[in-house]
């Protein structure tokens, strides 16, 4: 049985029959988070829901419950954390997706995008690099292409039994069709291969400095909000190369990050 529900319910997912917790430990671990949380102590709520990770149990419901704990308990930059782990692993979670969204404009609340010398990039600020592929969920992506090469294949069939002004008609709607189909279809291969096959991992520290190079003698290019999400292409020493949301590279402590797995 579940009751879910957007962060302004405080409500949380209860679940103790999944495959992933049939485990005695995890079961418990979870059971105890979800009582810890309703007492209050959200703190140790979320202790519990990290024991349950710790296990080794990979479930969108044990995330999104340690998102609604890690907020509840102030530490913005996990909770979004934890809620792009909910979404990574369930993509259509709405109230995972508007748990992220109403902690990533506390954040900005709260700590705000200006009255700092350096740029400051905030949490959900968009990615140049991957929204292209982003804008639509995997679900309707193929949804999409396919609708779109049926509506080919049929177009094409019509067309040879069509004749005179009827059959040009028809063999420029299958064109375009044709063209849709290749569009989505170049979506689903680009989000793979841009998206899919790409590391991220979102800043947690309460305040990140960006470096231009992997060292803390470097420039700073950029202060980071908690809970922005940037893309992993590296580390050295402990720093890791990143690409920022606006689409520059820069270096970041290991310590400030969180990483994001699928």
């Amino acid at each position: 049985m579940s009751a879910r529900g957007p962060l302004r319910r405080l409500a949380l997912a209860v679940c103790l029959a999944w495959p992933g917790l049939a485990a005695a430990t995890p079961a418990s671990d979870f059971a105890a988070g979800n009582e810890a949380f309703w007492q209050g102590d959200y703190g140790q709520a979320a202790q519990a829901y990290r024991r349950v990770i710790d296990e080794g149990v990979r479930n969108a419901d044990v995330y999104y419950n340690l998102g609604n704990a890690e907020a509840a308990a102030g530490r913005l930059g996990h909770a979004v954390w934890a809620f792009e782990q909910a979404l990574a692993l369930r993509p259509a979670d709405a109230d995972a997706a508007y748990n992220l969204k109403a902690v990533t404009s506390q954040i900005v609340s709260e700590i705000g995008a200006e009255g700092s010398q350096t740029q400051r990039i905030v949490p959900g600020q968009s990615d140049v690099g991957t929204d292209l592929f982003t804008a639509l969920s995997p679900l309707t992506l193929a949804l999409l292409a396919g609708g779109f090469w049926l509506a080919l294949f049929a177009l094409l069939i019509l067309t040879r039994r069509a004749a005179g002004g009827r059959r040009t008609a028809l063999a420029f709607t299958a064109v375009l069709a044709g063209l849709g189909a290749l569009g989505f279809g170049g979506l689903i291969l680009g989000r793979e291969l841009v998206v899919n096959q790409s590391a991220y991992a979102v800043v947690i520290a309460p305040k990140a400095r960006a470096m231009v190079g992997p060292g803390a003698h470097y420039k700073v290019s950029a202060e980071l909000l908690p809970g922005v999400k940037v893309q992993v292409r590296g580390a050295d020493d402990g720093w890791v190369h990143i690409t920022l949301p606006n689409g520059a590279g820069a270096w970041l402590r290991e310590r400030a990050l969180a990483s994001l797995t699928r």
